[in-house]
């Protein structure tokens, strides 16, 4: 199934389901689809993540043990188990023979032959993505995942437009034959990163009068909301991202290089600062803000600064 119709089984979802990881940025939205199956108030009861890509063996039985965990707020526990194929054994069980009332999420690196018959979430993306993935390949380039998900979400499925951006990063930096996601950020958004950061850093220290400043500056200079929301929402789940993995112990320079924040060197305590539920706030009102600028009649500028004004709101960090 593809992302819309996973969204859609939700409401009476299987007892497992599983998601390639191979593109980090459309895991994400499953992960996220998933999360918000739960109240945040029921989030300490009814929600469990587990990581095993550090290949630690003593989290298998407290995972196993939380699968098994009746719900306490909704009627099922969702869990969502990243790297699961390092629990291929263990989970076999479970998987024959599914516990009803907790839905379990398994994110795979490799998928082990023994699930063949799960429901799986198709993570490839839409047309558009695939189109890029193919139009990149006949050049003899090559895109990131996450590249490819960011330039059809700051340009639309539409070939004619994707094809007139590619010719640009085709002659980016032809030497290197990849496309990067931060290339898709210089060549397609026109934005100066500067003022971009300062808008992203603005509104995580909850600064409403200079994040408001700072937008209409990038208005002013013809940036549009369409522009900005994804760029905003790429940048907060990187930041979401580095928080989660700073909590695991993965070191602030590891970060650095392997989500390329190149921005926050030196700012660890910065980020540090922003708990994961604030930024994962800030992420839904994104996500909320990009819906309605594309639905409603109001001007998209209006539910931008709604966004920033509504983040200010949320108290302190």
């Amino acid at each position: 199934m593809d992302l819309e119709e996973f969204k859609k089984s939700c409401g009476d979802p299987e007892p497992v389901y599983l998601v390639s990881g191979k593109d980090p940025y459309a895991a994400r939205q499953v992960f996220e689809l998933c999360e918000e199956q739960v109240e945040p108030s029921a989030r300490s009861f009814d929600w469990e993540i587990y990581d095993l890509s550090e290949g630690r063996k003593e989290d298998i039985p407290a995972l196993l043990n939380s699968i098994k965990t009746l719900p306490w707020v909704h009627s099922r526990r969702w869990v969502y188990v990243r790297s699961s194929e390092k629990a291929e054994k263990e989970l076999l069980p479970l998987i024959k023979d599914p516990v009803s009332s907790t839905v379990l999420v398994l994110e795979y690196t490799k998928k082990p032959k023994t699930w063949n018959r799960i429901p799986s979430v198709e993570t490839s993306g839409g047309k558009g993505i695939g189109w890029v993935r193919s139009r990149v390949q006949r050049e003899g380039f090559s895109i990131d995942s996450r590249a490819a998900s960011l330039l059809v979400e700051l340009v639309g499925e539409e070939p004619a437009k994707l094809e007139g951006e590619l010719e640009k990063l085709f002659n980016w930096d032809p030497s290197s034959r990849k496309i990067s996601p931060d290339a898709v950020l210089s060549v397609i958004s026109e934005i100066r990163e500067s003022e971009i950061f300062d808008l992203i850093s603005a509104l995580a220290s909850q600064n409403r009068d200079k994040a408001l400043k700072i937008a209409g500056r990038l208005f002013a200079g013809g940036t549009t909301t369409h522009q900005m929301i994804p760029l905003l929402y790429w940048n907060f789940s990187r930041l979401l991202v580095a928080r989660e993995r700073l909590d695991e112990g993965v070191p602030f320079f590891t970060l650095l290089k392997e989500l390329k924040i190149w921005s926050y060197r030196n700012r660890e305590q910065e980020v540090r600062s922003y708990t994961r539920d604030f930024l994962a706030r800030i992420l839904l009102r994104i996500r909320e803000a990009d819906r309605l600028s594309k639905s409603t009649s109001i001007p998209p500028r209006l539910h931008l600064e709604k966004l920033i004004v509504d983040t200010q709101r949320t108290g302190a960090l």
